[in-house]
């Protein structure tokens, strides 16, 4: 922060990562905006751990993960992460349906609340995928996924 290097507090926000309650999680992502640059050492942790959220398919850890992605970049992320990221809006869910469906969402939940969710991790997704193919032009192909834009 304001150009210091940082090195202090790095094993408890790594700790932290892998937490579930959405608090705990919002911290850890902010902390790993502000500590860490592409290029850090830690940055391999982060970028597994950033992944799982991406694949689980929880919103709140999919945007917030998405988020992180597009304001940190870098190669580490472009290179791991990028057709994970880009399967967000291309591929198919586990069980077969459409990422932008209604169909396989909590029944808790109204259908316009679930499309809100969606729309907005459609748009972080579609950040995210410009930052990585700018970071590295060729950890993605932009013909398999500016069609779905």
């Amino acid at each position: 922060m304001l150009g210091y290097e940082v090195d202090c507090g790095h094993v408890e926000f790594i700790s932290l990562i892998g937490a579930q309650q959405l608090p705990e999680k919002s911290v850890v992502y902010m902390t790993v905006a502000l500590m860490l640059k592409p290029g850090d050492k830690l940055m391999t942790l982060v970028v597994n751990n950033v992944r799982n959220d991406i694949v689980r398919g929880r919103i709140h850890g999919q945007s917030l993960a998405l988020s992180l992605i597009a304001n940190l970049g870098g190669n580490e992320f472009a290179e791991t992460i990028a057709q994970d990221v880009a399967k967000l809006i291309t591929g198919p869910l586990d069980n077969g349906t459409s990422f932008l469906s209604v169909e396989d969402s909590k029944p808790s939940l109204e259908p316009e609340q679930i499309r809100r969710n969606r729309n907005a991790i459609v748009k972080k997704t579609c950040l995210c995928l410009l930052r990585l193919y700018r970071t590295n032009h060729d950890c993605l192909e932009p013909e398999d996924w500016t069609s779905y834009m």
